[in-house]
């Protein structure tokens, strides 16, 4: 079974925020690039590891919410990136809709931003 297969709510571009600490690790930040009602990937300078309890707090705009999670994968960036690692998590209870789709509304206009913007030493 793919891990498409496996997922249980949809994934989608989402950037918002997020404030990571688990035991030891307390103060960590890091941006999410994707988020589903049940979990997310994000970007973070922190190593983490598989398996690994957290406790999030994501802050949007309009709100600020704080959840449990369990860290599902650990993926290491190249080292010229400034976030070295890409972090998913599964969160113990549903994204609230309106945070989710705050982050989606902000990845959607970035995005538009970037694909708009003409290369390198293009003519103005």
């Amino acid at each position: 079974m793919s891990e498409d297969e496996r997922r249980i709510a949809s994934r989608h571009d989402a950037v918002v925020v997020v404030e990571v600490a688990t035991g030891e690790k307390a103060g960590r930040f890091g941006v999410t690039r994707n988020a589903s009602a049940r979990g997310f990937l994000f970007a973070t300078r922190t190593r983490f590891t598989a398996g690994d309890r957290v406790e999030l707090t994501l802050h949007g705009k309009v709100e600020t919410v704080s959840m449990h999670a369990r860290v599902i994968r650990v993926d290491e960036t190249p080292q010229d990136e400034s976030w070295r690692y890409r972090v998913a998590v599964e969160v113990d209870e549903d994204l609230p809709e309106a945070l989710l789709e705050e982050g989606m509304s902000f990845a959607a206009r970035a995005l538009d931003r970037i694909s708009n913007r003409p290369p390198p030493g293009a003519a103005s």
